[in-house]
């Protein structure tokens, strides 16, 4: 069994580096599904995928016209479809996901992305499916598993922000992505209350969280104007995750570096501060009620620079608003921070 499945890997991946006139005859029907099928048995068996594999299945959909890339897409939703017991299925998602986001990357032509584009909707929902929070398990939290699963599905939901010809997000759409990142999240969080720290796996997706806002921020920022609430949501609990652990004494290392990503979202979230500057007010409350809380100079330190985003979006009317609403007690600390601010932007850095 074991050499049968090596010769058919083989013989799919000489099909990337044989002559283009032969692979443009393996495209066409039946050859290009059992191609699929030896591509579709390893991933499931093994759970990631084949570089050489990829890279043979690459070569064959560069070569591929719009009716080849159709057969794929059929290939691809119609075996999901016969999929019925749970864990098969997150099997058989990753593997449809992969496949389409490698079609993504190197089809080129008009026709071909005409199909991709026709399948995009429905691929967008199954990435987010691969988000969506699986902790039941405590020994599953943090797996090799898991986090393959949540980087896959960030990926092509990155390329497809990406790409307007492809798929071209509306409101809704982008919504559907906040709302499983706060899922995703809020899921992490409790993970990283029962522990009582921060572990990698907790990073990674918090990391990942972040990039995915981003990268909405950059290309499609109207969308995001036409659901302010939802976005302020997601980000008021990534500002809590990355309060997390404020009580300890020492700044960790992968707290700092969640910390870091999220100044990174702060600043390009002020390019619109025109926009989001009202809800502006409620992440600064958030910060001074942890600080009334208590926390250590070194940990109030690595928070400076996202405080200090915030503060520049603010007007003289949200800072007004900000002095009524926090507490008398909350008062000195953001005093404190804000002569601050007033110093770094006094030397030109704000």
């Amino acid at each position: 069994a074991e050499a049968l499945k090596s010769a058919s890997s083989y013989f799919v991946c000489s099909m990337s580096v044989i002559a283009a006139d032969f692979c443009e005859c393996v495209t066409q029907g039946s050859a290009l599904t059992k191609i699929l099928n030896v591509m579709r048995q390893r991933f499931i068996s093994c759970g990631i995928q084949d570089a050489l594999i990829d890279a043979a299945f690459s070569g064959i959909i560069l070569l591929a016209g719009g009716r080849e890339i159709q057969m794929v897409n059929q290939f691809l939703l119609g075996n999901l479809s016969a999929v019925e017991k749970l864990s098969a299925r997150e099997r058989e998602i990753l593997f449809v996901v992969h496949c389409f986001q490698t079609m993504l990357l190197v089809v080129k032509g008009r026709e071909q992305r005409n199909e991709l584009s026709s399948v995009a909707p429905k691929m967008m929902l199954l990435a987010l499916e691969l988000l969506a929070p699986h902790y039941q398990k405590k020994d599953s939290i943090g797996s090799g598993i898991l986090l393959h699963r949540l980087d896959m599905g960030t990926q092509c939901i990155l390329h497809l922000i990406k790409m307007n010809d492809v798929l071209s997000l509306n409101n809704q759409d982008v919504s559907l992505i906040l709302c499983q990142v706060n899922a995703l999240l809020s899921q992490s969080q409790k993970h990283q209350d029962e522990f009582q720290c921060d572990t990698a796996a907790n990073v990674k997706t918090f990391t990942l969280c972040c990039t995915l806002v981003s990268s909405l921020l950059k290309h499609h920022p109207k969308q995001l104007y036409g659901c302010a609430s939802v976005l302020f949501c997601v980000l008021s609990t990534l500002w809590k995750h990355a309060m997390h652990g404020m009580h300890h004494q020492q700044v960790d290392i992968l707290a700092s570096q969640k910390r870091y990503e999220l100044t990174r979202v702060f600043e390009a979230l002020s390019i619109h501060k025109q926009v989001f500057k009202k809800h502006v007010v409620g992440l600064l409350l958030i910060l001074i009620d942890a600080l009334e809380k208590g926390v250590s100079p070194s940990i109030k330190q690595s928070l400076m620079p996202s405080a200090f985003s915030l503060i520049d979006m603010c007007s003289k009317y949200e800072l007004r608003q900000l002095n009524i609403l926090m507490s008398p007690n909350g008062r000195p600390f953001f005093s404190t921070i804000f002569e601050a601010y007033q110093k770094l932007q006094y030397k030109g850095q704000f």
